[in-house]
């Protein structure tokens, strides 16, 4: 039980939000071009239009790596056997919430929370 065993189990956790957020910032960029489409003349329309497809294939795949990714990471959480660890790990990692956040709802001081969350990582069987 190690500090490396809990940056381990981290990193494999955090994988999903990764992936969420560079879905995020693909979905943003493609209603940009998209708008920008909308606004071209005949002659740049073909171009905006190629783009924007191009746009949604990329984010096709993206979502893809991130819904694997998603039940990898679910399934890892599924298996702790504590309740607040297992809830602790499904708010933070799957629904991208803040630790103040989490506390509040658990009805746990922060520092409580960041005890919890050590205890919970080191339970993770990545």
């Amino acid at each position: 039980m190690t500090v490396e065993n809990i940056e381990r189990a981290d990193a494999f956790l955090s994988q999903a939000a990764k992936v969420r957020r560079e879905l995020d910032a693909l979905l943003s960029e493609a209603e940009y071009m998209q708008n920008l489409a909308e606004k071209c003349d005949n002659a740049n329309a073909k171009s905006a239009a190629v783009t924007v497809r191009r746009y949604g294939a990329k984010i096709n795949a993206k979502v893809k790596e991130y819904l694997n990714l998603r039940d990898k990471v679910q399934t890892v959480i599924n298996a702790v056997a504590d309740d607040d660890c297992r809830g602790l790990l499904l708010r933070r990692y799957i629904n991208n919430e803040r630790w103040e956040h989490i506390a509040e709802d658990m009805n746990f001081s922060v520092a409580h929370i960041y005890r919890l969350r050590k205890k919970a990582l080191l339970s993770v069987q990545p």
